[in-house]
């Protein structure tokens, strides 16, 4: 289940993100890499209409994030928004120099794989402008019921937004089914009829950190009802925020 756009991954001598790196391609996204910078304005220059995320090594001299966006990142038609830096948690300097830069997302490379592919895609997603009429999935890690109307099933949700959730769920369901959706949000608790918009059986065989579920499409929420999502949503960003 490929994400269409390329994720562009410029490392340090030592290779740090290498094995990063064959991992996203392992879960279906386009990786291109490098640790050579010459190389990586190139690649940005040949591909600036398909790169959507701009991965570098936390360890990475904010001097060289800072040209590393002007000469790779602006090749590519890229934001500094659509750069996310990888690896152990950030002081606080190194947050604000950052921040300063226009950088605003950090994962750990050794996060979980589901998570890792759903915030690499969400910021992908966030610099399309053919998706920004769609409400943004955020990586989450919840607990939710799902009923089919003949049985409740337990799910974990992967990713999150206004408009409809990936559940991660053991077993297949009917792609027709009406559903109920009931998900645990600290101390909310959202619920919403839903429908099946893809299933990832888990049967079949999928690429590694892809986990097997549906993503579903909430029906029409009040008001109230998506205020309460979108601050909760807000919160979960904040994680993966400088």
């Amino acid at each position: 289940m490929a994400y269409e756009r390329f994720v562009l991954i410029v490392d340090d001598e030592a290779g740090s993100l290498a094995p990063l790196s064959l991992q996203l391609i392992r879960m279906g996204i386009d990786t291109l890499y490098t640790n050579q910078h010459d190389e990586a304005a190139l690649l940005a220059t040949q591909e600036s209409r398909r790169i959507g995320a701009l991965l570098l090594p936390m360890a990475m001299e904010t001097s060289v994030v800072a040209a590393t966006i002007s000469g790779v990142a602006e090749r590519a038609s890229l934001s500094s928004a659509a750069v996310v830096m990888v690896g152990s948690p950030p002081d606080i300097k190194t947050r604000v120099n950052l921040r300063s830069r226009g950088v605003r997302w950090w994962i750990e490379a050794d996060d979980d794989p589901v998570t890792l592919r759903s915030l690499v895609i969400f910021v992908m997603s966030s610099e399309d402008d053919l998706d920004s009429r769609i409400e943004p999935r955020v990586p989450a890690l919840l607990m939710a019921e799902v009923s089919t109307g003949s049985e409740t099933l337990d799910a974990r949700v992967r990713n999150l937004s206004v408009g409809g959730a990936f559940l991660e769920l053991e077993e297949a369901i009917d792609p027709e089914a009406e559903l109920k959706v009931a998900i645990a949000l600290e101390e909310e608790r959202l619920e919403a009829s839903a429908r099946v918009a893809f299933q990832l059986d888990p049967t079949n065989a999928r690429p590694e950190g892809v986990a097997a579920g549906v993503g579903v499409a909430f029906g029409e929420l009040d008001l109230a009802t998506q205020a309460v999502v979108r601050r909760f949503l807000a919160e979960l960003l904040g994680r993966y925020q400088l």
